[in-house]
This record gives structure tokens, sequence and C-alpha cells, in this order.
């Protein structure tokens, strides 16, 4: 495995991959990785026979320093991590290599988007998904995959960076992985390691009460907002902070009703302590 760290030595590899017609896998990250991260490069073998992965802790979509600054960063275990799961090339690159012109300068913003990105978790994060949009256009015109893994715990980044491809019309299959999930249920994530084990055992809640909101729509109960209040009270009693915890339609993030046989997603992020967690749970 080779680790990278400038572009222009990632260029001149990608170059003879594409000059040799072998196709590429890629997953971006911002290490830390775990379990979830390997189905990602799992899928990624079955896709391609070049696999990069990139560790970029993207200043972009932080809205406080202090997160940004204590975001984990284990860079000697992903080394490891990825050289026991083959893969070819680990792009490390600084913030200068992504954003030689400056981060805010580079920020891009895209309109046909802004239905999909300034709700939930737009919302409560003004900016962090033009953050996102912004190093995934630059990760692809860098790395130039052929296809690309994104997790399905972060649902509404995976629709955007879909929706980015189609309207930048780039040429790369988007692949989603399902959630991989601790054995309490909560959603692995690169953040869980800043929960105590307490805590990690409390995060469990948040699947039963997305299990509980589930079971009654598949039931025939159409009252969506009486589920979802009633599991913010829950989670509330339970001692989280919740952000949003609402029933939207798949294709576009719209509130749902029971007047539609659109396929739904039933999306949640609260805090616990000081450690903000998302998840979701499709009815299809």
């Amino acid at each position: 495995m080779l680790v990278i760290n400038s572009a222009s030595e990632l260029d001149k590899l990608v170059f003879g991959f594409k000059r040799n017609n072998d196709s590429i896998a890629f997953v971006p990250t911002m290490g830390n990785l775990h379990d979830g991260h390997l189905n990602l490069i799992r899928i990624a073998h079955q896709q391609a026979p070049i696999i990069i992965v990139s560790i970029f802790v993207n200043p972009l979509q932080f809205n406080q320093t202090e997160d940004l600054v204590n975001y984990p960063r284990t860079l000697k275990n992903d080394i490891q991590y990825c050289e026991n799961n083959n893969v070819d090339i680990l792009f490390v690159p600084s913030v200068n290599d992504i954003y030689p012109e400056g981060s805010e300068a580079s920020r891009v913003e895209l309109p046909e988007l802004s239905f999909l990105s300034n709700t939930l978790e737009g919302k409560a994060r003004p900016g962090h998904f033009s953050g996102v949009i912004t190093v995934v256009k630059k990760l692809f015109e860098l790395v130039n995959p052929d296809v690309a893994i994104f997790g399905e715990k972060d649902f509404q980044q995976l629709l955007i960076i879909r929706k980015m491809v189609e309207v930048l019309k780039f040429g790369v299959k988007i692949i989603s992985s399902e959630t991989i999930r601790e054995k309490s249920g909560l959603a692995m994530s690169s953040r869980n390691t800043n929960l105590s084990l307490e805590e990690r055992h409390k995060a469990a809640l948040i699947l039963n009460v997305l299990k509980s909101i589930r079971q009654k729509i598949i039931s025939g109960e159409q009252e969506f907002n009486a589920m979802t209040t009633a599991g913010i009270l829950e989670l509330t009693h339970s001692g989280f902070q919740v952000d949003y915890l609402v029933v939207c339609d798949c294709d576009n993030l719209q509130m749902s009703s029971g007047n539609n046989n659109n396929a739904r997603v039933i999306l949640i992020a609260v805090w616990l302590s000081d450690i903000r967690l998302i998840d979701n749970l499709r009815i299809e």
C-alpha cells in the first residue's frame, strides 16, 4: 500500500491507472476508521481492482472550531487498518493540498441542491453541506474514481452527493452501504470513541425509538407527528437533547404523511452529553 500526501503525486498514479484501463473504487473518510469503514472497503473491492481511500478532516464542514480540534485523529492505526484490508492507495492530503486558495475561498455553493441541503442537518449545521459538496467535488476531481462508496448512516449526505454528481455531471457511480451497528444497536461512528461505556449503552435507545416508529407505520398508523413527538419525549426524559426526529420521503426529504405510498425514512439527530449522534431507519 502506498501512503500519498500530495495531490500531484496522486495525479500521476491515477493517470497511470486510467492509461491501463484500471477502474478505481474510492472511499472518502475523515479517519478514525472502524468496521463501518471496513464495510465500505469490502464493497469497493467488489467494484474495482484499484482501491483508494482518503483521510481528510475537512474544516469546511465543521461549524465549531472546538469540534474540528477535538475530532478524533488516529492516523497510525488507520494506516495499519487500510494495509490489513488491501487498500492500494491511502491519500492523506493537507488542507493546503485540498484548498490551495484557502478553504473559505474554495467553498462551493450549488443552488440546485438547496432543497436538500438547507433542511435537517443543513438547518442545524449551517454551511455543513456546502463544505461536504466542496470537499467531495475536489476529491472526485483528484481521484477520478469510477465508483465511490458512502454509508447510509449519513442519509441526507448520501442524497446530496448523488444529486451533486448529477448536477456536475461527474462520471462516477455512487454506491451506498447499509449502516453498520455496534452490538447495542448504536450506529457506528468515529465520534462514538468520545462516548463513555455507559453512554454507549444508553445510546441504544436511539435505534429502539426508530424501530418503534417504523413498526407503527408498517402497522398502518398514520399520525406521524404524534409518533415522533412521543419519541422525542422518551429520549428527552432519558437525558438526550433532540435536534430533530422526523419521517420524510426518501427521495426529497420532504416531511411525509400517511397519504402517499412513497418510500420513507425516519431521521434523527440527538446530543448525548456534548456528542452529537445521527441515525436513520428506512421504511419500504
